[in-house]
């Protein structure tokens, strides 16, 4: 991956990765990113107090991100107690870092709910 290159959220095609990971029984996870076709996309959502939710989608290796907020979120979906509020925002730089552990939290909820 380019350390330098910047995160492009140029492309909305990021957010279909999470009907993918809903319809799928098994889904592979890190999730086949539509950009560049490897598997390095990566899925994040935070509900909100009042209920409604965001959602930051990304791939590790061509930097592409998308993220939609105020949106109703999975009812399956519960917040991960390792990402900080303050961590959240547009592009996923600090979620990046954390991206393994996001998808460990989002494959254990997905299991739970299947």
């Amino acid at each position: 991956m380019n350390e330098n290159k910047k995160w492009d959220d140029s492309n909305d095609a990021m957010l279909d990765i999470i009907e993918g990971i809903e319809d799928s029984k098994e889904p592979q996870i890190p999730i086949k990113c539509p950009i560049c076709n490897t598997y390095n996309a990566h899925i994040y959502m935070h509900r909100w107090k009042d209920g409604r939710g965001t959602i930051w989608t990304w791939c590790s290796k061509c930097k592409s991100c998308s993220h939609a907020s105020r949106v109703n979120l999975p009812k399956w979906w519960e917040n991960a107690d390792f990402i900080d509020i303050s961590e959240l925002t547009a592009h996923p730089v600090f979620l990046e870092p954390k991206a393994a552990m996001a998808d460990r939290h989002l494959s254990q909820l997905l299991e739970i709910c299947n």
